[in-house]
């Protein structure tokens, strides 16, 4: 059983609270927005092929725990609390869009981010708390910046061909940098532990201010 929003929606979906169920699935077919202003219980599917999720409120009083084959397409973060993201029954989060952090916190935990389009954020590394997760750029055909001052813990350019991933901010990664094909860094990239360039297709350019500094290669 699924509920889902209709591709004539004209309007973004506002919402407090969003209860889904277990046994059930919440889908999108528009382009439209899904708002939400507190937080997600999320016992059941979410399959988000299109438009984006953006949090506007406080959404730490429940973790949002996803399911296997959950996915999203956009992830924005426009409130005043924590998104805290949970492992209980999958570690993986596919974005097939981008990500946007204005506001609020995103919290990864032990949760590994698949990123399909860009990552934005503009107000500081203080916004997104990685824990011990990967986040992974894997687009092929759609171009993708990391923007802002970042702090990941796992780092990884997945993609195959295609445009370069930019690094256009600042970046640290606590731990491991892998590159499979072409990133090109204009600011700069501090990894505290390895620079994996073993790929073949790897390329790690420098453009700009760029500076980069490895424990190793």
């Amino acid at each position: 059983t699924y509920l889902a929003l209709s591709p004539q929606c004209s309007e973004p979906c506002r919402m407090t609270y969003l209860y889904n169920r277990s046994g059930r699935t919440f889908k999108t077919f528009t382009d439209q927005d899904i708002v939400i202003g507190a937080y997600i219980d999320d016992g059941g599917h979410l399959q988000l092929d299109s438009g984006g999720l953006v949090f506007t409120g406080n959404p730490s009083a429940h973790p949002l725990n996803l399911m296997p084959g959950d996915r999203l397409n956009n992830l924005a973060m426009r409130g005043s609390g924590s998104l805290i993201l949970a492992a209980d029954y999958t570690n993986t989060v596919p974005i097939q869009g981008s990500v946007e952090m204005t506001s609020g916190m995103l919290v990864a935990s032990n949760v590994n981010l698949i990123v399909g389009g860009s990552w934005s954020n503009a107000p500081g590394a203080a916004l997104f708390s990685p824990g011990t997760n990967k986040v992974t750029f894997n687009s092929v055909g759609t171009p993708q910046r990391i923007e802002g001052t970042n702090s990941f813990y796992n780092l990884v350019d997945a993609r195959s061909g295609g445009d370069q991933l930019l690094l256009r901010g600042s970046t640290t990664v606590q731990h491991d940098f892998t590159v499979n094909y072409q990133t090109a860094v204009w600011a700069p990239l501090v990894v505290q532990n390895t620079i994996d360039l073993s790929n073949p297709a790897g390329q790690l350019i420098l453009w700009g201010s760029a500076d980069v500094q490895t424990a190793k290669i």
